[in-house]
């Protein structure tokens, strides 16, 4: 269960995009890996319409939905706010430092373009292959690890890199009666060392 933001303002939906830090890796006693986030984070608000040209305020409706975990067991959390976003006549945009310490945590974004090798059916995985637009991914280090996020209806299992040219992603199914649409499907996520050091996130859509 990702972390999510849903906003209304003025009675309409607005669309939040979440600009995260580079993750902390945790490594567990099995083997397995999972990815912990003990900084702030941002969330950007898309384009929307104030009700009035006169406004100094805005106020947004927003519900925080995301899942609390402990070494036994997670709970998902839903907490309701309301944000005011005050109006500029100018369009200047004024950062908080802590914004502008933020955005310098932020890690460098690699566009990606994807095949789907293997499309799910049954309980077949999705395979995705990614490419870079025009130039390679460069050298990982050996302790490399990829997270990865394609939507709610898809697991992340697997990744592969070759030859620094295609990211290999493979997600299973969370539930084959109701299996994802792969029209417009969006794949995010980050390389990151088990350090945490040298992370760059990356955006694949379809080519």
């Amino acid at each position: 269960l990702p972390t999510v933001f849903l906003a209304t303002i003025n009675g309409a939906s607005v669309e939040m995009e979440e600009r995260w830090p580079a993750p902390a890796v945790k490594e567990h006693p099995d083997g397995g890996l999972s990815y912990e986030y003990q900084r702030s984070f941002a969330v950007v608000l898309g384009p929307f319409r104030s009700a009035k040209d006169s406004q100094k305020e805005i106020r947004a409706e927003v519900v925080a939905r995301w899942l609390a975990c402990s070494d036994q067991l997670c709970i998902p959390k839903k907490v309701p706010a309301t944000v005011s976003i005050p109006v500029s006549a100018t369009g200047a945009v004024s950062k908080s430092s802590e914004y502008l310490e933020l955005e310098e945590s932020l890690p460098e974004l690699t566009s990606l373009r994807y095949e789907v090798k293997q499309a799910p059916l049954g309980d077949a995985p999705l395979k995705l292959r990614l490419h870079p637009k025009g130039e390679k991914f460069g050298v990982l280090a050996d302790d490399t690890v990829v997270m990865a996020f394609a939507g709610n209806r898809l697991k992340y299992l697997s990744s592969s890199v070759s030859d620094s040219e295609s990211l290999d992603l493979e997600f299973s199914i969370r539930n084959p009666a109701h299996p994802p649409e792969l029209k417009g499907l969006v794949v995010s996520g980050f390389f990151v060392s088990r350090t945490g050091a040298a992370s760059r996130a990356f955006l694949g859509e379809s080519q």
